[in-house]
């Protein structure tokens, strides 16, 4: 056993782990003769959510482990007694949030902004309801979203009819040049331009077939 940097013996209370990297990454058998069916082989981390539920710090134990497998760091050293938090939800409602969000009105843009700027990334599972919060908070705002005006609605008038859609073909065909929120209700698929299916799709709203 080598005591490195006199880490033993620990300090009571101290919280450690008895788990290697090699824990969590398992080769399960070797080749030729060794070679073994490791489909259904039960993981480390499985093994202990059965034993303890999902909610046990096993799964801290696979945050700790991969970010060490990934970046090198060891999240356990001796000053560092918590866990990481897992942010899978965080990353979940991210990717709900559209990537434009100028489509949409200021407001519940700049709550979209708000929520997803507000996430913090560096903290421990004794705050993971916290984490979990802020989840809620970016899927929240996303839900919330309001267009800023109606799609195809070109014109900015009361209604979609075939004028907006001849405004779209003349923008798809260079004949005029759509700006502000007059461009974004003709940009129908969010594609960044205006093109002949986008007025095609205002047509069909226009006539009833959409």
């Amino acid at each position: 056993l080598v005591n490195r940097d006199n880490t033993l013996p620990l300090p009571a209370g101290t919280k450690f782990s008895a788990f290697s990297q090699s824990s969590v990454n398992l080769i399960y058998g070797g080749t030729g003769s060794g070679q073994v069916k490791s489909d259904d082989a039960v993981t480390l981390q499985a093994a202990l959510n059965e034993a303890f539920g999902e909610d046990s710090d096993s799964v801290g134990y696979a945050n700790y482990a991969a970010i060490k497998r990934f970046t090198g760091v060891d999240t356990l050293d001796p000053e560092k007694t918590d866990w990481p938090a897992d942010y899978q939800k965080v990353r979940e409602a991210l990717g709900q949030a559209p990537e434009d969000l100028s489509y949409y009105t200021a407001d519940t843009a700049a709550a979209v902004t708000a929520a997803i700027e507000a996430a913090e990334w560096d903290l421990p599972v004794s705050r993971q309801a916290d984490v979990d919060a802020m989840a809620d908070a970016i899927e929240k705002a996303v839900a919330a979203l309001v267009l800023g005006r109606e799609p195809g609605n070109v014109n900015g008038d009361k209604s979609v009819d075939v004028t907006d859609a001849l405004a779209a073909l003349r923008a798809a065909v260079g004949l005029e040049t759509l700006v502000g929120d007059d461009f974004l209700a003709a940009d129908m698929n969010h594609s960044g331009n205006v093109d002949v299916t986008d007025a095609l799709e205002i047509l069909r709203i226009a006539v009833g077939l959409a």
